[in-house]
């Protein structure tokens, strides 16, 4: 009798541990579920902000290469002028007899 007395606490206590591992695996499934929902939420948000810096990435790429066209322009136009004041003197002069070609130009007076 006393055997299985013990048998029986023994039984019991197995069941009692069984049933804490059975709830502890199912806490362990949920936050594992939350994990890997997580993970997802992460990756998405990622794939978000790599995005945007992609495009923020171009954006200033397009704006550095905007401004090097413009120093180079304004490079060209700054040679053009010298140019025009090497070949023309200091001052050029614009009248209306001037736009016509003519030889000589009327100051007025």
């Amino acid at each position: 009798d006393r055997i299985k007395v013990k048998f029986e606490e023994s039984k019991l206590k197995w069941s009692l541990e069984v049933n804490e591992l059975e709830n502890t695996i199912r806490n362990l499934d949920f936050t594992l579920s939350q994990l890997r929902e997580e993970k997802i939420q992460l990756e998405t948000e990622s794939d978000i902000y790599e995005k945007t810096l992609e495009k923020m990435s171009t954006e200033l790429i397009e704006k550095d290469n905007t401004i090097h066209f413009l120093l180079d322009e304004r490079k060209t136009w700054k040679q053009h002028r010298e140019i025009l004041e090497e070949e023309a003197g200091s001052c050029l002069l614009y009248t209306s007899d001037a736009a016509d070609d003519l030889l000589c130009v009327d100051l007025g007076g």
